[in-house]
Protein backbone atom coordinates (compact mmCIF):
# COMPACT_ATOMS: atom_id res chain seq x y z
CA UNK A 1 0.00 0.00 0.00
CA UNK A 2 1.27 3.50 -0.92
CA UNK A 3 -0.09 7.13 0.61
CA UNK A 4 0.15 9.87 -1.75
CA UNK A 5 2.71 13.17 -0.36
CA UNK A 6 1.93 16.71 -1.21
CA UNK A 7 4.38 19.28 -2.27
CA UNK A 8 5.11 19.25 1.21
CA UNK A 9 6.12 15.46 1.70
CA UNK A 10 2.94 15.75 3.82
CA UNK A 11 0.43 12.90 3.49
CA UNK A 12 -3.35 14.18 4.23
CA UNK A 13 -4.20 10.42 5.19
CA UNK A 14 -2.23 10.27 7.72
CA UNK A 15 -2.64 13.64 9.41
CA UNK A 16 -6.60 13.45 9.23
CA UNK A 17 -6.77 9.86 10.80
CA UNK A 18 -3.84 11.06 13.34
CA UNK A 19 -6.24 14.45 13.98
CA UNK A 20 -9.46 12.03 14.31
CA UNK A 21 -7.95 9.42 16.90
CA UNK A 22 -10.49 7.77 18.81
CA UNK A 23 -11.18 4.69 18.30
CA UNK A 24 -12.52 4.88 14.67
CA UNK A 25 -9.55 6.42 13.88
CA UNK A 26 -6.97 4.21 15.82
CA UNK A 27 -8.49 1.72 13.80
CA UNK A 28 -8.25 2.79 10.64
CA UNK A 29 -4.40 3.42 10.88
CA UNK A 30 -4.09 -0.34 12.07
CA UNK A 31 -6.02 -1.61 9.53
CA UNK A 32 -3.55 0.74 6.71
CA UNK A 33 -0.30 -0.45 8.96
CA UNK A 34 -1.12 -4.18 9.32
CA UNK A 35 -3.98 -5.93 7.02
CA UNK A 36 -3.95 -3.76 3.84
CA UNK A 37 -0.06 -4.35 3.17
CA UNK A 38 -0.73 -7.90 4.13
CA UNK A 39 -3.74 -8.76 2.17
CA UNK A 40 -5.14 -5.73 0.57
CA UNK A 41 -8.61 -4.89 0.79
CA UNK A 42 -11.52 -7.06 0.76
CA UNK A 43 -13.38 -5.83 -2.16
CA UNK A 44 -16.71 -8.51 -0.93
CA UNK A 45 -17.10 -6.49 1.93
CA UNK A 46 -19.29 -3.80 0.99
CA UNK A 47 -19.43 -2.51 4.34
CA UNK A 48 -15.92 -1.58 4.39
CA UNK A 49 -14.61 -1.24 0.61
CA UNK A 50 -17.22 1.04 -1.68
CA UNK A 51 -16.76 1.55 -5.32
CA UNK A 52 -17.28 5.58 -5.68
CA UNK A 53 -17.03 6.22 -9.57
CA UNK A 54 -14.84 4.89 -12.07
CA UNK A 55 -11.10 3.77 -10.30
CA UNK A 56 -12.24 5.36 -6.92
CA UNK A 57 -12.51 3.31 -4.19
CA UNK A 58 -13.57 4.58 -0.41
CA UNK A 59 -11.95 2.29 2.54
CA UNK A 60 -14.53 2.91 5.64
CA UNK A 61 -15.03 2.13 9.66
CA UNK A 62 -18.33 2.89 10.55
CA UNK A 63 -18.58 3.14 14.88
CA UNK A 64 -21.76 3.46 16.32
CA UNK A 65 -20.68 6.85 17.77
CA UNK A 66 -18.50 9.39 16.69
CA UNK A 67 -16.31 10.35 13.20
CA UNK A 68 -16.52 7.28 10.57
CA UNK A 69 -13.54 7.45 9.05
CA UNK A 70 -13.29 7.48 5.15
CA UNK A 71 -9.86 6.23 3.20
CA UNK A 72 -10.02 7.09 -0.67
CA UNK A 73 -8.18 5.09 -3.20
CA UNK A 74 -7.39 3.42 -6.29
CA UNK A 75 -5.70 0.24 -7.23
CA UNK A 76 -2.49 0.11 -8.70
CA UNK A 77 -1.76 -3.37 -10.35
CA UNK A 78 1.97 -3.20 -9.61
CA UNK A 79 1.78 -2.04 -6.41
CA UNK A 80 -1.26 -2.74 -4.63
CA UNK A 81 -3.60 0.38 -3.88
CA UNK A 82 -2.40 4.73 -3.58
CA UNK A 83 -4.31 6.13 -1.22
CA UNK A 84 -4.67 9.69 -1.79
CA UNK A 85 -7.32 11.53 0.27
CA UNK A 86 -9.17 10.67 3.89
CA UNK A 87 -11.78 12.44 6.19
CA UNK A 88 -14.15 11.87 9.04
CA UNK A 89 -17.11 11.64 7.41
CA UNK A 90 -20.38 12.69 9.01
CA UNK A 91 -22.67 13.45 6.40
CA UNK A 92 -20.51 14.96 4.13
CA UNK A 93 -21.02 14.92 0.55
CA UNK A 94 -18.07 12.47 -0.94
CA UNK A 95 -18.08 14.46 -4.20
CA UNK A 96 -15.04 16.49 -3.77
CA UNK A 97 -12.90 13.79 -2.45
CA UNK A 98 -14.14 11.71 -5.28
CA UNK A 99 -13.00 14.52 -7.65
CA UNK A 100 -9.22 15.08 -5.46
CA UNK A 101 -8.71 11.23 -5.64
CA UNK A 102 -9.09 11.29 -9.02
CA UNK A 103 -6.87 14.26 -10.18
CA UNK A 104 -3.89 12.82 -7.95
CA UNK A 105 -4.75 9.45 -9.68
CA UNK A 106 -4.08 11.26 -13.05
CA UNK A 107 -0.62 12.79 -11.44
CA UNK A 108 0.38 9.44 -10.08
CA UNK A 109 -0.01 7.37 -13.45
CA UNK A 110 1.66 10.56 -15.33
CA UNK A 111 4.50 10.49 -13.44
CA UNK A 112 4.97 7.33 -13.37
CA UNK A 113 4.80 6.31 -17.07
CA UNK A 114 7.43 8.73 -16.93
CA UNK A 115 9.56 7.27 -14.26
CA UNK A 116 9.24 10.14 -11.66
CA UNK A 117 7.10 8.22 -8.87
CA UNK A 118 9.28 8.17 -5.88
CA UNK A 119 8.79 5.49 -3.08
CA UNK A 120 9.94 5.87 0.67
CA UNK A 121 9.41 4.20 3.62
CA UNK A 122 7.73 5.82 6.56
CA UNK A 123 8.21 4.70 9.44
CA UNK A 124 5.27 6.01 12.35
CA UNK A 125 5.48 5.32 15.74
CA UNK A 126 2.58 3.17 16.39
CA UNK A 127 1.46 5.00 19.98
CA UNK A 128 1.75 8.55 18.39
CA UNK A 129 -0.81 11.21 16.44
CA UNK A 130 2.12 10.99 13.81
Amino acid sequence: MLATCDHRERCNVLDVLGRLGGFAGKRMLRTLDTHIPEHGPDFRNREKVKHLDGDIYELREQPLKGPKPRVYFFRDGDLGIVTTEADGKRDEDPAPFIKKAKEIRTQYLAAKAMGQIVIEKIKRNRGSKQ
